[in-house]
């Protein structure tokens, strides 16, 4: 769509576009201090050039696709699991990241700053989980 839609009355697409691009840097750490507990956590860093978004067209009311803007963020994640019983297991994690709009210096949004996992694993019968999780 973003390079060669032309039947859609208000969005065309544009056969100039280049690739986004991003890279992106991340140290990791898994620790095992007991048999039943696994323990993480990671930090990274990207760089997203060449966005492609749909830009307003002058004069029209159609939009057009176009590399814009670039964006940067960082981030980390601490997670947690452990096998509390054989028929147990209880997991999570959290994590955090910051990204931010190159061009407005602003927050860039479409993805949460926190965000936390949680889950239980519990086998209740041979063959039976019951899984729970927010």
């Amino acid at each position: 769509m973003e390079l060669y839609n032309v039947n859609n009355p208000g969005a065309n697409g544009n056969p100039r576009l280049k690739p986004e691009t991003m890279d992106s840097l991340e140290l990791a750490f898994d620790c095992r201090p007991l048999d039943k507990l696994r323990l993480g956590v990671n930090f990274f860093h990207y760089w997203w050039k060449d966005i492609i978004r749909f830009v307003p067209d002058i004069g029209s009311t159609s939009i057009t696709a176009q590399n814009t803007g670039s964006q940067n963020g960082y981030g980390g994640e601490l997670e947690a699991e452990w096998k509390a019983l054989d028929t147990l297991k209880l997991a999570g994690n959290y994590s955090y990241q910051k990204s931010t709009d190159s061009t407005t210096h602003q927050d860039a949004g479409y993805a949460p700053h926190h965000q936390v996992y949680l889950r239980a694993q519990w086998e209740f019968l041979p063959d039976w989980q019951f899984t729970p999780q927010i």
